[in-house]
């Protein structure tokens, strides 16, 4: 199973012989800088996780010709991981975001009396596709940055970052090479992985490590579409869509989800259209997922109800709607639980004893996680950030109805507000995923007010919206 997501907890410190970051990619293996290792393959090092194995003794065993890259292996007592996915980024005039996460200088503390202590910090920003560096580097603009930046002899505040490994939509894509440049602290470079994949060395030491040594060429939609034709009809992104959940678990999730897309003028169909329980009529919620253009489905760690009549398979409601919505031909949306979010025991199959002692769930879980792309979750905000981009994707992809054709000026203020929207849904999605992974009170209750602002300019838009459909007599 190969894990398509940013994870911070897979991020670890390069403690020597020189200090950085390192984030792991599966099996035993630790990606980072090669210059954090003079001594080169076959030295020793120091490696720490202090939420999971503390510091062990590691060993370089491979760095990339040519690339500021190194692989180091962590010893068997440390227990292995699943592997993550590769890309490379395309070039062109966009901008996409990242996530990485390490132990810049700025973020150590020094209590009185005692020696720095080293500051975790998660990093997330832009990446402007367009930008060059002379070394063939991918220059990444920090949405965090550090407060007072100290003078050039004291070397860069971010130092403790190189080896960070940069993410982009759930994929690893660099490795933070060091800071070149101390006087602009509000710019990073990295090393694209794009510059190994095909290197022979790199790719047997990941299939050593039972590692699959592919990579996935990524896409983004394009932030600035030209605005087409007013002859050319244009298609409206408000569609039906099924929320499919089970009820006391994923209450609050749901809930979040139902709200969003509710925003986003969706017409969205759930069990709440039935009974407030996991018992609702099988014939019914069947026939309403045939007629929904998406389908959205939540999953958490409960299995959920098994009808008893006309379901000789004795599979739940939950997994007969999924299986519904690819009968129909419905986009299919699944967005699970995150394994590593707290979640009430109550909640767990496995600990409630409840579907064969939690058994059918994982194997629910495990069978969507190897057919489809999935997205993971950590709270209710998270989640309708998720949904709501995934959403606004997938119907850019495949249209659900077509809008009579607007005059040109309306046209153009329609498409300007489109844009708008998808900007706002960007940010949104952002806000929100920093907030699932943000302890800071402060930066919590920074990161909700900016969420309820967004949300107003959203629904601001769609107002407009809604009037300039009005006015060409569409929507």
């Amino acid at each position: 199973m190969v894990c398509r997501r940013f994870e911070p907890e897979r991020a670890v410190e390069i403690v020597g012989p020189n200090y950085g970051s390192g984030y792991r990619i599966g099996g035993r293996l630790v990606l980072t800088a090669a210059h954090l290792f003079p001594a080169g393959v076959g030295s020793a090092c120091q490696v720490r996780s202090k939420p999971t194995f503390g510091t062990v003794e590691a060993t370089v065993v491979g760095t990339a010709p040519g690339a500021d890259v190194a692989l180091v292996a962590l010893p068997e007592d440390v227990a292995s991981c699943e592997p993550v996915a590769f890309g490379a980024l395309p070039t062109g005039p966009e901008k996409v975001r990242f996530d990485l996460y390490g132990w810049p200088k700025w973020a150590r503390t020094t209590p009185p009396g005692e020696k720095p202590k080293a500051g975790g910090r998660h990093i997330d920003g832009l990446i402007y596709l367009a930008d060059t560096s002379p070394e063939g580097l991918l220059v990444l603009e920090p949405g965090r940055v550090p407060e007072a930046p100290t003078p050039d002899e004291a070397g860069s505040d971010w130092e403790g970052l190189s080896g960070a490994a940069v993410v982009c939509d759930g994929v690893v894509v660099a490795v933070q090479r060091h800071h070149q440049n101390p006087r602009r602290p509000a710019s990073l470079e990295a090393e694209p992985l794009a510059k190994v994949y095909d290197h022979p060395d790199w790719r047997r030491l990941l299939e050593r490590h039972s590692i699959a040594p592919t990579f996935a060429d990524l896409a983004f939609p394009q932030s600035h579409p030209p605005i087409p034709n007013p002859a050319i009809q244009e298609a409206t992104a408000m569609a039906k869509i099924y929320l499919s959940a089970t009820y006391t678990d994923l209450k609050a999730y749901r809930e979040a989800v139902y709200r969003i897309l509710r925003m986003l003028r969706h017409d969205v169909i759930g069990m709440e259209d039935y009974v407030a329980t996991d018992a609702y009529p099988l014939h019914k919620c069947l026939a309403d997922v045939a007629g929904c253009d998406v389908y959205v489905g939540l999953v958490g760690w409960r299995y959920g109800y098994v009808p008893d009549r006309d379901n000789p398979a004795r599979q739940s409601i939950t997994e007969l709607e999924y299986r519904q919505a690819g009968e129909s031909g419905l986009p299919r949306l699944l967005f699970l639980a995150d394994k590593n979010a707290s979640w009430p025991d109550e909640f767990r199959d496995a600990n409630t004893g409840e579907a064969e002692n939690g058994q059918r769930i994982a194997a629910f879980r495990a069978e969507l996680e190897n057919a489809k792309l999935v997205s993971y979750f950590r709270t209710p905000d998270h989640l309708a950030g998720l949904a709501s981009v995934a959403v606004q994707r997938c119907l850019e992809e495949k249209p659900v109805r077509v809008a009579r054709p607007r005059p040109r000026l309306l046209q153009a203020k329609s498409q300007a507000l489109a844009q708008r929207l998808d900007a706002l849904l960007q940010d949104y999605q952002s806000a929100t995923e920093q907030l699932a992974y943000t302890l800071s009170a402060v930066d919590q209750n920074k990161l909700k007010r900016q969420i309820e602002s967004l949300e107003r300019e959203m629904e601001q838009v769609e107002n407009e919206l809604d009037a300039l459909d009005r006015r060409a007599g569409g929507r």
